[in-house]
């Protein structure tokens, strides 16, 4: 008890806003953690489908027409973009971690303070927290972005080379082609 009324002693008194800076960085810090979690089920989508992507020009790689270099190249531009989606939508999934701030083993030293003071001196790792909890969103956000880059460039590529080799064939070709793309028989 003495340590603590000691303590009391050398610390400034609580600001009477101290509760509500407690509260908006709280409030802050939740959000972020909110924000993180829908970013990983996008990136979640984004993996998937560029997943999906990859294994249809997989099939597609052993077919290339050597007579047809532009839709070869843009081909192989569609599997290294969606490689390239892949890759940064795991990247994104590497700051998965989320932050216990403050840390309950920190605030057992607070434990006969009370509560208004136990917060005041919760709130610098608080906002440490936050400052770091920013600095993992902007990695995942970053490989979100790069992710839905990748992917549509690949889309884009690959409509090219399909636009090419739909070009390239005899119209009755083409258009059975094109059926046959839409699910048709």
């Amino acid at each position: 008890m003495l340590g603590v009324l000691r303590r009391r002693q050398s610390q400034p008194p609580v600001p009477p806003g101290a509760d509500f800076v407690y509260e908006v960085a709280a409030a802050s810090l939740a959000q972020q953690h909110k924000m993180r979690e829908e970013d990983d089920r996008l990136l979640g989508v984004v993996i998937a489908v560029a997943g999906a992507l990859l294994l249809a020009l997989r099939q597609q790689l052993g077919s290339l027409d050597p007579g047809q270099p532009v839709a070869t190249w843009a081909t192989v531009v569609a599997v290294l973009a969606a490689v390239f989606g892949v890759l940064m939508g795991l990247l994104g999934f590497v700051t998965r971690s989320f932050i216990e701030v403050p840390a309950a083993t920190r605030l057992v030293d607070y434990a006969s303070l009370p509560p208004a003071e136990m917060r005041w001196r919760a709130l610098p790792a608080l906002l440490e927290g936050i400052k770091l909890d920013e600095r993992l969103h902007r990695r995942k956000r970053l490989g979100l972005s790069l992710a839905v880059i990748g992917l549509a460039v690949a889309t884009m590529a690959e409509a090219v080379a399909l636009l090419f080799h739909l070009v390239s064939q005899p119209f009755g070709q083409a258009l059975a082609l094109m059926v046959r793309l839409l699910g048709g028989p």
